[in-house]
């Protein structure tokens, strides 16, 4: 989010607020002249020429409609960056496959297979780490889930 803006935003609505407040009641001829120097209205916020401390009170409302309206627009431009972001990740999750794809896609790979259709789940021979592979052994089965369900008996068993 771009926060130095929206602080800014945040400043000047609150400036703005501030002079209008303290000059709600009563507006000396001073503070008008100052006033409508440093506001320097656009002709969108002046409707007209700037005679009283009405026309002053009426700028400062519209700054500050303004003001605010940025503030909202900046925080909904944010929060819809955020959803999208966040719709993503979701979307990314959900296009996960699950445990049983996978294990599925394993085992037609395995169905399909041209060597020799046999599979073992097994600790590496040069210790590092374990396997899930094809095998012309003696050991391999035809179901990958077998493979992996027996693996992991074996280490339960502490025979690994």
């Amino acid at each position: 989010m771009n926060t130095s803006k929206l602080e800014n935003l945040v400043k000047e609505c609150n400036r703005l607020k501030k002079i209008l407040y303290d000059n709600r009641e009563s507006m000396s001829n001073l503070n008008f002249i100052l006033l409508r120097d440093v506001l320097r209205p656009d002709e969108s916020e002046m409707g007209g020429n700037v005679e009283t401390p009405d026309d002053i009170r009426r700028i400062l409302k519209v700054k500050i409609e303004k003001i605010e309206g940025q503030i909202k627009q900046l925080v909904n431009d944010e929060t819809a960056i955020l959803e999208e972001e966040n719709d993503e990740e979701l979307t990314e999750e959900s296009n996960k496959p699950t445990d049983t794809e996978l294990l599925d896609f394993l085992q037609q790979e395995l169905d399909k297979s041209a060597y020799t259709g046999k599979v073992v789940c097994r600790k590496s021979t040069t210790g590092r780490g374990w396997r899930l592979h094809e095998t012309s052994r003696n050991c391999g089965i035809l179901d990958v889930r077998q493979a992996i369900a027996d693996y992991v008996k074996q280490v339960r068993k502490g025979k690994v």
